[in-house]
C-alpha cells in the first residue's frame, strides 16, 4: 500500500471516498429501504415479547403480594418457594424492561466531526441537543457528498443491528429466567407440600 492510498483511509481504516457501482445504485436503494423496515419489524416484535413478559411478571408478582404472603405466617414452609418466586420475576420484569428502555447519545455532533465525514446525522441520538441552524448546516454539508450520505446509511444500519442484538439478548434472558426459575419455583413449592404432609 502507498502512502497515497494508506492518506485516504480514515480512522477506521475505511476509504471515505468509495463510489457505488451506477448498475446496483438503485439496488443499493431498495436494500436500504427493506433492511431499515426489516429491523423496525424486528424491534416491534421484541417489544412486544418484552410487554407481555412485564405483564405476567407485573401480575404473578402483584399475586403473591395480595395473596401469599398475607398467608406466610400460617404457612412457614412457603417461605423460600415465594422469596424465590419474587427473585424470579423480579429479574425477569427487570431485563423486559431494560429491553425497552431508550438508549440515547450524547445528542450533540459537532461541526468537526461534519467536516470530517465522520458524524452520522441520520440517527436521532447525534442530534436531539443541537440547534435547528446547526441541524440544517449538517445536513445540508451531509447531502453535497453522496458517499458521505451512503456511509452514514450504512452506519445507521449497523447501530441499529447492535441496538436490536441487545434488545434481543435482553428479552431472552428475561424469557429464559421466568421459565427456569417458575420451574424451579414450582418445584420448590411442591417439595416444600409433601415435605409438610410428611412431617
Amino acid at each position: 500500500m502507498t502512502e497515497d492510498t494508506a492518506s485516504t483511509k480514515d480512522a477506521e481504516g475505511l476509504d471515505p471516498d468509495f463510489e457505488i457501482n451506477p448498475k446496483v445504485e438503485g439496488i443499493a436503494d431498495v436494500m436500504f429501504r427493506n433492511v431499515v423496515s426489516t429491523h423496525v419489524d424486528f424491534t416491534f416484535i421484541a417489544d412486544n415479547k418484552a410487554y407481555v413478559m412485564i405483564c405476567a411478571n407485573s401480575i404473578i408478582i402483584g399475586a403473591l403480594t395480595t395473596v401469599l404472603v398475607p398467608r406466610l405466617g400460617e404457612q412457614t414452609a412457603f417461605i423460600g418457594p415465594t422469596i424465590l418466586m419474587f427473585i424470579v420475576n423480579l429479574l425477569s420484569l427487570s431485563f423486559s424492561i431494560l429491553s425497552i428502555r431508550p438508549i440515547l447519545g450524547k445528542g450533540i455532533t459537532s461541526r468537526e466531526a461534519i467536516l470530517s465525514r465522520q458524524g452520522n446525522m441520520l440517527f436521532f441520538g447525534n442530534f436531539y441537543r443541537m440547534k435547528r441552524e446547526e441541524f440544517e448546516w449538517a445536513m445540508r454539508e451531509m447531502l453535497k457528498d453522496d458517499n458521505y450520505v451512503f456511509r452514514s446509511m450504512i452506519q445507521d444500519i449497523y447501530y441499529l443491528g447492535r441496538s436490536l442484538g441487545v434488545k434481543y439478548r435482553q428479552v431472552r434472558w428475561s424469557y429464559d429466567i421466568f421459565l427456569f426459575g417458575t420451574i424451579a419455583s414450582v418445584g420448590y413449592f411442591v417439595v416444600s407440600v409433601l415435605l409438610g404432609r410428611t412431617g
